[in-house]
């Protein structure tokens, strides 16, 4: 699909953000109620998306997390292929 809007000369940008709207509801929600083209590009996109769903307080805590993340004795490490 992409390579097909790319041979039709839509821009990189162009497809992320229409690939962009098929996601869940209230962020669906929030997309289709931003001001007609107050955004133009991925990079826009993103700021805005991050600032909304995940502000740096919120990815400092996750970060924590992950760094803080550790095996209980009791577990078992299970991988299936």
């Amino acid at each position: 699909m992409c390579d097909t809007m790319k041979n039709l000369g839509v821009s990189n940008d162009a497809i992320c953000l229409m690939m962009f709207s098929s996601l869940l509801r209230c962020v669906a929600h929030w997309f289709q109620n931003l001001a007609l083209r107050s955004i133009t590009t991925w990079a826009q996109l993103e700021k805005a998306f991050l600032g909304k769903y995940f502000p740096p307080a919120k990815a400092i805590k996750r970060q924590k997390e992950i760094v803080e993340f550790e095996q209980a004795d009791d577990e078992g490490l299970n991988i299936e292929a």
